[in-house]
């Protein structure tokens, strides 16, 4: 089948937003190539892309996860050491 190119090539590949939602379908990669008249190679890159942002996102949140948790230590610490009689002073 012979595609022709009616648009300029540059920027992101046709069915771009529509890779995503054929691949959280659980359509195998090859087959959203087929469905969407690109190239296998544009799927894979397309899915890349999607791959580091989710990965990117992950990190953020495990970030974020790390300093709630070092929040929460560092609360208990004040209350602990706010509970602590002072030296000398009958407990």
């Amino acid at each position: 089948m012979a595609r022709i190119i009616t648009r300029s090539t540059f920027g992101r590949p046709r069915g771009a937003r529509q890779t995503r939602g054929l691949y959280c379908a659980g359509v195998s990669k090859a087959e959203i190539a087929r469905r969407l008249d690109i190239g296998r190679t544009s799927v894979r890159r397309i899915m890349a892309g999607i791959v580091d942002a989710v990965n990117a996102f992950r990190k953020i949140r495990l970030i974020d996860d790390y300093r709630l948790e070092a929040g929460r230590i560092l609360l208990r610490l004040k209350v602990a050491l706010r509970l602590k009689t002072p030296e000398g002073c009958p407990g």
